[in-house]
């Protein structure tokens, strides 16, 4: 069931709830008590200085900072996440010029082990896999993590999505180098070019520790600028899937030299079945890509990758297989289980009541949420209490009530 609120500016808001949240019979009602519920609290908070949603934490993070909402502006966000932010990201962008989110205890317990382990050599470095529920926020975590590790000057290797890998519309290419594997021209260039921008000010530091054959007549030369070799892959993009390859080969030698942090979301898509077609009914395994081949080699072991790492898993996205649950069994299989089996797995739980109330209170405050006078009258603690039923703390949920989606 839903309802259509007409909102200044001619917007309207769109409210639901699913039956897997609420009973149906009592959805309807209660939606509707929830809608003018959420305008009302907008009157009592939009006015007054929202603490929750001024705390922009420091580098030098404490406890104090969790469950608070932190805006970050939308220039920043262009230098921190050069490729596309996730739909309901960008949509609050897009409305509130900025991105707030609130500050999950996950990454705080994430960010804190990265930075427990700098400068200790003897260390193991920290490996996380995320998991939880669909639209707990395990991409907002990782999100999180890289703005702060940016933000500290770390080098940061990110795969923001790797079903957009094998359930790509690009072209496939066999391999020149790799019998049985195919390149992904498209995918890579994409990759190099976001790489190139997040990292900027390391990649002109670095250069070639050795050769690379790019195929039988090409190759680079060790010493050679690894701007340069970017650049190359960009301007042939048949050998750009190649030139990933070296970038993380060669990023995966820093680790003694700045402080390198590898973040794959939706890695199960490394063991989840592809879109691409080999004909005759075959389709290609995700180990067939070569891109997904990197992936799993740089993610296996200390010996191969010695700096830190985070993985989430997400059904968003998944193609040709069902799972009942969000459990990293259900979605990495036998064989990705094993993979992962030496990372901590950190599950991402839905939204405390404290950490729902400083969302709405930020979205208050930008008057986003704005009130339709003398329609409602509801005590804040009731609408929390009201949304929490509806909602069930999802933020996705939330946020799809208060009409970002």
């Amino acid at each position: 069931s839903y309802l259509l609120l007409r909102l200044p500016a001619g917007r309207y808001m769109e409210t639901f709830t699913k039956a897997t949240v609420l009973h149906a019979q009592l959805a309807p009602q209660l939606c509707r008590r929830v809608a003018w519920s959420v305008l009302r609290l907008s009157s009592t908070s939009a006015t007054s200085t929202n603490p929750a949603a001024s705390a922009t934490p420091s580098y030098e993070l404490s406890k104090s900072h969790v469950g608070k909402v932190y805006p970050i502006p939308g220039k920043e966000l262009k230098a921190t996440f050069p490729q596309a932010l996730p739909k309901r990201l960008s949509a609050q962008v897009d409305t509130l010029g900025q991105l707030g989110w609130v500050f999950r205890q996950q990454s705080f317990d994430i960010i804190k082990s990265l930075f427990d382990t700098v400068g200790d050599s003897s260390a193991p470095k920290p490996r996380y896999l995320l998991y939880g529920n669909d639209g707990n926020g395990k991409t907002v975590c990782i999100y999180q993590v890289i703005h702060h590790c940016v933000k500290a000057g770390w080098l940061v290797v990110h795969v923001p999505s790797v079903l957009s890998w094998t359930h790509s519309k690009a072209e496939l290419r066999p391999s020149a180098n790799h019998s049985g594997l195919y390149d992904q021209p498209d995918e890579a260039c994409k990759w190099l070019k976001s790489f190139r921008t997040l990292n900027g000010k390391f990649i002109s530091q670095m250069k070639l520790s050795e050769e690379y054959y790019w195929n039988k007549k090409e190759k680079a030369e060790r010493g050679e600028e690894l701007v340069k070799v970017i650049e190359q892959g960009l301007l042939k993009p048949n050998l750009a899937t190649e030139v990933v390859g070296a970038v993380l080969q060669e990023v995966s030698k820093l680790n003694k030299k700045f402080n390198v942090l590898f973040v794959v979301d939706q890695f199960n898509g490394c063991f989840n079945p592809t879109s691409f077609s080999l004909g005759r009914a075959q389709w290609a395994e995700p180990s067939q890509l070569r891109l997904v081949q990197l992936l799993e080699h740089y993610t296996s072991c200390p010996s191969v990758f010695p700096g830190p790492i985070v993985l989430a898993l997400s059904r968003t996205g998944m193609m040709r297989r069902n799972t009942a649950t969000t459990e990293p069994l259900d979605l990495l299989g036998e064989k990705g289980f094993e993979h992962v089996k030496s990372y901590k797995h950190l599950l991402v739980p839905p939204f405390r009541h404290s950490e729902m109330k400083a969302c709405l209170e930020y979205y208050a405050q930008e008057k986003w949420i704005s009130c339709l006078t003398n329609r409602v009258s509801a005590s804040p603690s009731a609408v929390l209490k009201e949304l929490w039923h509806v909602t069930a703390g999802n933020p996705r949920e939330l946020e799809k009530l208060c009409a970002f989606c």
